[in-house]
């Protein structure tokens, strides 16, 4: 058997067998939000536990807040504050845009 036999049968066998997955229109993101919000949560709390319990105490101008404050009040106050944002950020930003939900209005009085 050659070599161009060979990779013609593999060729016509990935193309001919494998077969792209059908297109299936979903309702939402199901699932996948909460595996994103869980992400977006490990990312706040490894980065504010980065940022605090990394930057060097003392009395260099950079560390004004640890002068008053311990690093794991920093960590928690720092965590409330971002956790804050993203609670008023999800409840301003709309889950659908304004032309999506038009167009959906639209489609479903036809």
């Amino acid at each position: 058997m050659n070599i161009r036999h060979f990779f013609n049968v593999e060729l016509t066998r990935y193309f001919i067998m494998i077969r792209r997955p059908i297109p299936v229109a979903a309702q939402d993101i199901g699932r996948w939000l909460l595996i994103m919000q869980l992400t977006a949560a490990a990312a706040v709390i490894t980065n504010a536990a980065l940022l605090c319990f990394t930057i060097p105490t003392g009395s260099d101008e950079h560390s004004v807040v640890f002068q008053y404050l311990s690093p794991m009040w920093v960590f928690f106050l720092f965590q409330y504050i971002v956790f804050g944002c993203m609670g008023i950020f999800a409840y301003i930003v709309e889950d659908i845009p304004s032309d999506v939900s038009l167009m959906s209005l639209i489609s479903n009085a036809h």
